[in-house]
């Protein structure tokens, strides 16, 4: 069944529909806020408001934009009220649901053991970077949305989101550069 239509039924008061919806997102929805703030707990905690927020403005759903682009938006939003509310946390580099695997898949240790290690100063760098740099960069490269979709989320304009995109890798280069790491 289509989101729009799962949307409609849930506003009708279908908890099935919405159900779905949660069942759909809520990796995703996790997965963009933990490579956001980089805490479990807070990204479960957030994953959880975020549906529930989402429950409750259904009615200001509007159809004309991807339901996707909507509660990502609903999730960066919070994710942004939260990091006002605490000062900023390195990004945990463990791996999770829908975490990305940048290791060498070869079956080499010594290649595996420097897949991980580029990988682990890549978290790093990407810590580093202020929010508003980290947000747009995991949503591009981690969550492979597309610019347009950047700025609905964030609602911002399309060039402030590219100016963030080249900015942010311009930074993390430098950093990785500084500290060693060829990729």
């Amino acid at each position: 069944m289509e989101d729009l239509e799962l949307v409609r039924k849930a506003e009708q008061g279908n908890q099935g529909a919405f159900a779905s919806l949660l069942e759909r997102y809520k990796n995703a929805v996790y997965s963009l806020l933990y490579r956001t703030i980089g805490d479990r707990e807070d990204a479960r905690d957030l994953t959880q408001e975020t549906f529930l927020r989402a429950y409750r403005k259904l009615s200001s759903f509007n159809p004309a934009y991807r339901f996707s682009t909507w509660i990502f938006r609903i999730a960066t939003n919070l994710a942004i009220d939260r990091h006002r509310k605490r000062p900023p946390r390195t990004i945990s580099l463990g791996t999770d649901e829908g975490a990305v695997d940048i290791a060498d898949p070869r079956p080499d240790p010594s290649q595996e053991v420097l897949g991980r290690l580029k990988a682990e100063a890549v978290m790093k760098a990407l810590a580093k970077l202020p929010e508003a740099l980290r947000a747009v960069l995991v949503l591009r490269f981690v969550k492979k949305l597309s610019y347009d979709d950047i700025a609905a989320i964030r609602g911002e304009p399309l060039g402030t989101i590219k100016t963030r995109i080249f900015r942010g890798r311009e930074q993390m280069l430098r950093q990785l550069k500084t500290e060693g790491v060829l990729l």
